[in-house]
């Protein structure tokens, strides 16, 4: 782990400290599009003599849906003229998944949009006026890879940010990665919180006064002691409960337990999640159920000399 993978958080919370209270000015172009979500349409495994069929008459073991969000966020109306004629709004996947499929939702009932399937991989996306805050839907549906990478690509005449805002999706928000930060460290206090801890109350109060009268021990030393047993008590009650239910089944059949990534997989993901900034995910996929998945790195494109001379 490197340097800046360790300070990326604090300078990230430095720059939202320095930002509060500046007010910003709205520009006149600003488009932006976003993926909100992924999720299973249907799935069905290998060994089942049964397909999904698609829209155009494919058979397929299972259909994905992926949300984007188009909003304008700008000041002025964005009309489909706006795009230069060469490089017109489009949506591409990775060789790795193909769409069957899309709808288009506006909030506008006024606004007319559509899709328009060019390739497996591509689709270009038609309508004819955002106003100022207005916003379109696109359901995607996919089949192959649910993970892949979802590029965007369009130039607005008069906007200089880019419109692919794809990548916010695997970056972990602030909120997210401080949540991941608690969790850790009520992890990793687990065993020094309950034994360290509670001897060390019981060195500097007595037995007494850590049985009777526990209220009045300092809470340097009762939180720590408190938050550690309350996680090895978790600990040992799911232990016990997955007993229990295994139990009840034969041996070997798997349980909703056993798909689940183990300890210092956990661990691993949250520090991941803390430092670097990576989403990670549990598949609910019946191919994967269980596995950690860890989103596509994709990165904002930049400008360079080759976007001048082509």
């Amino acid at each position: 782990m490197s340097l800046g993978e360790i300070i990326s958080p604090i300078s990230s919370f430095l720059r939202l400290i320095l930002t509060l209270g500046q007010k910003k000015k709205r520009p006149d172009r600003q488009l932006e599009a976003r993926l909100i979500g992924r999720g299973i349409v249907a799935e069905l495994p290998e060994d089942i003599p049964f397909y999904i069929a698609a829209e155009d008459g494919t058979k397929e073991k299972g259909i994905y849906v992926i949300g984007l969000l188009i909003w304008n966020r700008g000041a002025l109306p964005v009309v489909e003229s706006d795009f230069l004629p060469t490089s017109p709004l489009t949506v591409k996947v990775s060789e790795n998944a193909k769409f069957v499929g899309s709808r288009i939702l506006a909030v506008e009932d006024e606004v007319r949009c559509s899709c328009q399937q060019i390739t497996d991989q591509q689709l270009q996306i038609h309508f004819d006026c955002l106003n100022s805050e207005d916003y379109l839907v696109l359901p995607l549906f996919i089949t192959g890879n649910p993970y892949t990478n979802v590029e965007l690509s369009g130039r607005i005449i008069g906007q200089n940010h880019p419109i692919d805002h794809t990548a916010t999706e695997v970056k972990a928000s602030m909120s997210e990665r401080f949540s991941s930060l608690m969790v850790l460290i009520f992890v990793l206090n687990m065993i020094p919180g309950f034994f360290v801890g509670g001897a060390l109350i019981v060195k500097e109060y007595g037995l007494h006064i850590f049985v009777n009268d526990f209220d009045s021990i300092s809470r340097w030393y009762s939180l720590p002691f408190a938050f550690g047993s309350f996680a090895i008590f978790m600990f040992l009650f799911t232990r016990v409960a997955n007993w229990f239910e295994r139990r009840s089944y034969p041996d070997g059949y798997p349980l909703e337990s056993d798909f689940e990534p183990p300890l210092h997989k956990s661990i691993i993901g949250l520090c991941k999640c803390i430092f670097q900034g990576k989403k990670i995910r549990l598949s609910t996929s019946i191919f994967s159920r269980g596995h950690p998945i860890i989103m596509p790195e994709k990165r904002v494109r930049r400008r360079s000399i080759n976007d001048w001379i082509k």
